[in-house]
């Protein structure tokens, strides 16, 4: 049994204003068992994992604070913290709850004496430039798609540039003139967009490229200086940044040299996550790494500048000495590049700071990210809903490929609706209302009809069902009781068409409460007031997690 509690399927809150933060007590016993437990060392391919870790977080807080203050110059930067706590998210329009993630994350440094670092996920890929907005009136709501960028392909969001500016010189009005139901006055919307819309450079050829901010760099720091200018003090960085350092290659390389060892323990912990959550996809929660003749699929992205589309990272090893042999990295297209096992970090080093515009380029896919962020760069990393399911299956690969026990998460989420007046139907109204349905069908000998004709009606049943014959004599049986129950159902018809109009209306009040009661919309589209709200809900989160 680990030094805190154990973790258990963390699930996101239904009703607005509640906080799901796990395990939800005793946080200081987590950040103390973790710290002891990342003092212990282990072999990381060649090297240790002391001396990676060291690297790797020194390099954390260098680049944070370069990064950071470039637009916001101003930012207090602890000088000698005892604890870094990471967290990481996509550089997206988020919803509240992904936010909360951010105001515990500043929340636990300042406690803590620590520092607080939030990774800008900018290896996963730009699928969407717009967000929904909620459209109609409150009795027939309908949520409308606004772009704030022209859809393109599907690049990594280190990658991906505006397309033009025109849409997203349009982005603000149309959320406004679309955004019918909830409406604030003071919405988000208008302190982020202003500081985005300055800096939106399109399109920008190769060579002018690395001068420009990208689509994900602009949203990320607006939010960020929002979150600044309301004394949540995080530092950020993006995680491509961090990929170039000199601690991820140490970590790049040791699994490259053991790739053999990592797809076999990668590929068993699925398939026993898969066998213990009863899941049967191939897919999910991801699909099993594959071999391809002499090439071993390893849990990377491979692209280069010319081609900066996402492909899978393939390996295959040729032995040149006994201590010695070349590595070849292919997408099995049309990457193909050779690098030497005793010189491998060196020259990983050097690739991934190639500045020339066809360089290529290696990132961690999701498990491996957290894997490094959680062994090397923090001392408690905070998950989202999503990410904290999938990492239990990380927590298998590090016990089986490091053969250490994983250090501990923290889950954190909140939902907070937009301030719409409406009370969605709970479940027991539903389950009333169908039981209803039901006993009007099946029973309308219960109604409260006292008419003499549907009294002696429901005598007649009544004796019909205390006296049923045997199964060979019971057609003409049947054949009686189906009569008086539908000459019930006739005489209580107006009760059969009540139960039914009631059970619809509570249908239809849930079709609209999944669109006005969704804790799904973007931060953009909530009041100012949010951020007061998500930094009280911190508070008590704090207040009680001695």
């Amino acid at each position: 049994m680990s030094e805190v509690d154990s973790y258990t399927t963390v699930r996101a809150p239904l009703k607005n204003g509640e906080v799901v933060v796990s395990p939800n007590r005793r946080l200081p016993m987590l950040v103390s068992a973790n710290k002891r437990l990342l003092q212990n060392d282990f072999r990381v391919g060649r090297s240790n994992a002391s001396s990676i870790r060291e690297e790797s977080r020194a390099e954390l807080l260098k680049l944070a604070a370069k990064y950071t203050r470039q637009y916001a110059p101003n930012i207090t930067i602890p000088t000698s913290p005892e604890t870094i706590f990471v967290s990481g998210h996509q550089p997206e329009f988020f919803h509240p709850g992904v936010w909360f993630k951010n105001f515990l994350l500043y929340g636990l440094a300042k406690k803590h004496n620590g520092i607080s670092i939030n990774l800008v996920i900018d290896n996963d890929e730009c699928k969407s430039t717009s967000i929904p907005v909620p459209a109609g009136s409150l009795d027939n709501p309908k949520t409308v798609d606004v772009p704030f960028d022209p859809p393109g392909k599907a690049l990594p969001f280190e990658n991906r540039y505006w397309s033009e500016t025109q849409t997203a010189k349009n982005f603000q009005v149309r959320v406004q003139e679309t955004f019918s139901v909830g409406h604030s006055s003071d919405l988000l919307l208008d302190q982020i967009w202003p500081r985005i819309l300055p800096e939106i450079e399109p399109s920008p050829g190769k060579k002018e490229a690395s001068l420009k901010k990208t689509l994900g760099q602009s949203v990320a720091q607006a939010r960020h200086q929002v979150e600044i200018a309301n004394e949540i003090g995080n530092l950020e960085v993006p995680l491509s940044q961090i990929c170039r350092g000199k601690g991820f290659q140490l970590f790049l390389s040791a699994i490259l040299q053991s790739a053999d060892h990592f797809h076999a323990t990668y590929n068993a912990a699925i398939q026993k996550f898969r066998t213990e959550n009863k899941i049967r996809s191939k897919t999910r929660p991801v699909p099993e790494l594959v071999r391809n003749e002499q090439w071993i699929e390893l849990p990377f992205w491979i692209w280069t500048g010319d081609s900066p589309e996402r492909g899978p990272l393939y390996i295959r090893c040729e032995s040149v000495e006994e201590d010695r042999c070349q590595i070849f990295l292919s997408d099995l297209d049309s990457i193909k590049l050779q690098l030497r096992s005793d010189a491998l970090v060196d020259e990983l080093s050097k690739l991934a700071n190639d500045e020339s515009n066809d360089g290529i380029t290696i990132r961690p896919r999701a498990l491996i990210t957290t894997m490094f962020a959680r062994l090397f760069l923090s001392d408690v990393f905070i998950h989202g809903i999503g990410g904290a399911k999938y990492d239990e299956l990380t927590d298998e690969i590090i016990r089986e490929f490091f053969k250490i026990n994983p250090p501990q998460f923290l889950t954190a989420t909140s939902t907070n609706w937009l301030p719409i007046e409406f009370t969605p139907p709970n479940t027991d109204e539903i389950a009333s209302a169908k039981q209803q349905v039901r006993e009007a069908i099946f029973h309308p000998e219960k109604s409260e009809n006292e008419s003499d004709e549907f009294v002696e009606l429901a005598n007649r049943k009544s004796k019909l069902l205390s006296d049923i014959p045997r199964k060979r004599n019971r057609k003409q049986w049947h054949s009686e009781i189906s009569s008086v129950n539908q000459q019930l159902s006739e005489l209580n018809s107006v009760e059969r068409k009540k139960a039914d109009s009631e059970l619809n209306r509570l249908i239809d009040r849930l079709r609209i409460s999944k669109i006005l009661c969704s804790r799904e919309y973007s931060i953009l589209l909530h009041p100012v007031s949010l951020i007061q709200t998500l930094s009280e809900q911190v508070d008590k989160v704090l207040m009680n997690a001695d």
